[in-house]
């Protein structure tokens, strides 16, 4: 009987053992103070643990709360503070405490002394990047897109597991006028080739901010739709909530970056085979650019009767034959196009410049065929190829209204080299058969596809969006300007939807 006894206490000690054990694992959000006595949480998620700041919205003078999605329920517990260090609305706080917080409610935080106006935000269903920066600041990533910082990474998915965490070779500011915005967009390296949130494996990343991409989705939907029809080295993409030094920077849109490597753009590397020696065939990755758009470092040419420029992207650092041989290459297509000779045929490839040419179409594209549009040759090919897909964050009507607009006039009018593309009947021919064939991915996007990434999407939209508000003014060039805009503004009429 005694050993009965015994062993029954022993299986109730283990068992709460266990549970103290569970309940310590599962407290992933405590509050801390930081070295200004200013509260702060700190997360925990596997063996890693990170630190948020608040933000002050000045202009309402409330302090926001970012959470990630990995943070499983409202409650903060205060393991690490002593007693009457942390209150709430006034009732303070002991240690090993914990307090529940609901959604939209404004709370009074005291902290050793201070009051703070509160609110607490939760995102869902999105992994969490962290980026630590070797100075501890943004702000000199933020003053020009050439300065690079080294840093850290680490990758948190929504179950609250670290996917990666270790060195970032370097990180720097990306993008045009995105650049001039608040919401900054970033490249990354790594020390090593990494497969990020299920995307291929690779060093080179983007982060791109959405700023311009009021309904957050239709770069993806653009993606979506050139996997669809099997165009080669689509970037794969995927959402993340991004915090930089413990401070919350919104929405971000984490995609493989454009380059030639393993897993990215894959021909052959001519800066890697550089040595006099090399067959300089291929491989070409370049870029249809504009001049204020050329980096000062970047290899180049002009076409010499459309003139159109092109930046070289691999190799980045041509031999004189290579840039000789690669210009002579695409002005040779230019001519046929221009004169019409359908041997051009020869030296591009049709499949590839049909689909690029109807997603650019389809979707409002405002840059399509003049800037950020890519090209690349592999070795011993005679075809140039169209693609990867880049910079959709103006399309779907952000700038172009009109969906009606015929292709020959404003604001569709095509370049001098897709006007005689589309007058050939074989091209307009495979336009019209991925046309049709995308009709079934058409209607999933309107009956299913939209809904899902709403579904997803939609709290981390709301902390972005409170983060940074929609500052721009409707005018006649936008179909829309703000995520949700009919829910959020019924009184609003669509002329040109």
């Amino acid at each position: 009987m005694k050993k009965t006894l015994q062993l029954g206490c022993l299986s109730a000690l283990f068992i709460l053992f266990g549970c103290f054990i569970f309940s310590m694992q599962n407290r992933t959000v405590q509050f801390q103070t930081d070295e200004n006595n200013m509260p702060v949480l700190s997360l925990k998620a596997d063996d890693s643990s990170k630190q948020i700041q608040p933000w002050l919205d000045e202009s309402s003078g409330l302090y926001y709360f970012f959470l990630p999605s990995f943070v499983s329920d409202n409650r903060i517990f205060c393991d690490n503070i002593n007693n009457g260090d942390i209150s709430i609305d006034g009732l303070s706080l002991s240690k090993w405490s914990s307090f529940t917080w609901e959604t939209g409610t404004a709370y009074t935080l005291g902290c050793k002394g201070q009051t703070y106006e509160v609110v607490f935000m939760k995102s869902a269903n999105l992994p969490t990047l962290f980026i630590d920066t070797k100075s501890g600041s943004m702000e000199y990533l933020n003053a020009d897109k050439a300065n690079e910082e080294t840093g850290s990474i680490c990758l948190i998915n929504q179950t609250k597991n670290v996917e990666y965490q270790g060195k970032l070779k370097k990180i720097s500011g990306r993008g045009n006028s995105t650049f001039s915005t608040s919401k900054k967009a970033y490249s990354f390296t790594l020390k090593d080739s990494r497969a990020l949130c299920g995307l291929d494996s690779g060093k080179k990343w983007n982060l791109l901010a959405m700023y311009y991409e009021y309904d957050k989705i239709h770069t993806k939907l653009v993606y979506d739709m050139a996997d669809f029809l099997n165009m080669e080295y689509n970037p794969g993409c995927t959402w993340v909530d991004l915090y930089c030094n413990g401070e919350y920077q919104g929405l971000y849109l984490l995609t493989e970056a454009v380059t030639v490597a393993d897993g990215r753009v894959e021909i052959h590397n001519l800066d890697k085979e550089n040595d006099g020696n090399s067959n300089i065939s291929g491989g070409y990755l370049i870029e249809r650019e504009i001049a204020e758009r050329l980096e000062a470092e970047e290899a180049g040419f002009t076409t010499d009767f459309c003139n159109y420029l092109f930046t070289l992207k691999s190799p980045k650092e041509p031999s004189s034959d290579e840039l000789d041989y690669i210009k002579g290459y695409v002005q040779n297509i230019e001519n046929l196009l221009l004169a019409g000779d359908e041997s051009y045929k020869n030296y591009i490839d049709i499949d590839s410049f049909a689909k690029q040419f109807l997603i650019d179409k389809i979707v409002l594209n405002p840059d399509a065929m003049k800037m950020s549009a890519f090209y690349y040759k592999d070795r011993n090919s005679d075809l140039l190829k169209a693609g990867p897909l880049w910079d959709y964050d103006r399309a779907f009507g952000t700038s172009l209204p009109d969906y009606t607009a015929s292709i020959e006039g404003y604001p569709n009018s095509m370049n001098d080299w897709y006007m005689p593309l589309y007058n050939d009947t074989e091209f307009r021919s495979k336009m019209i058969d991925y046309y049709t064939q995308l009709l079934p991915f058409f209607e999933d996007m309107l009956n299913n596809r939209i809904d899902e990434y709403v579904q997803i999407l939609s709290s981390s939209v709301n902390m972005d969006t409170t983060l940074r508000p929609i500052s721009t003014t409707q005018n006649d060039m936008m179909s829309y300007m703000e995520y949700d805009i009919e829910r959020r503004h019924p009184d609003i009429i669509f002329t040109n939807n």
